[in-house]
């Protein structure tokens, strides 16, 4: 079942207890302070629902800002495990240009950089891809 969630209108929110995932869908470009407001909502919603497996679609935001991603590589993540009480996993789904944009710039560490790690992410194209990685994610948690 897919339960929606309350999140500013910049933001559609929802859990699906069918699948243990959080998924946030950015609906239009947004402000850096717009950006903090709606990962503090998702924070609220994960420890609502104990979801630690986020699917987090950016796909209508067409840029990414060095200063939200610094503040949520070197504030926002490493808060979640903690917060959340476990490895937290974050599928993000980029559209493709935006993929292609953050591999070349660097400005966002590669996949692999995050293994081992209390957060963990996976870049995506396509919804399937994300949401695989996500149940993946759990039956490996599981075998642990």
């Amino acid at each position: 079942m897919i339960t929606p969630l309350p999140s500013p209108d910049f933001l559609e929110l929802h859990y699906r207890d069918d699948l243990l995932i959080l998924l946030g869908r950015w609906t239009r470009p947004i402000t850096l302070e717009e950006s903090r407001r709606g990962y503090t909502r998702m924070l609220e919603a994960a420890r609502q629902h104990h979801a630690r497996f986020w699917l987090l679609d950016i796909r209508r935001r067409p840029r990414v800002d060095s200063a939200n991603v610094e503040w949520l590589v070197g504030s926002y993540y490493p808060e979640l495990p903690l917060a959340l009480g476990g490895t937290v996993y974050l599928a993000y789904l980029l559209a493709p240009d935006l993929k292609r944009e953050l591999a070349a710039s660097g400005l966002v560490p590669a996949d692999e950089a995050y293994e081992g790690q209390s957060f963990q992410m996976g870049k995506f194209t396509a919804e399937q891809e994300a949401t695989a990685w996500l149940q993946a994610k759990q039956v490996a948690e599981k075998q642990l």
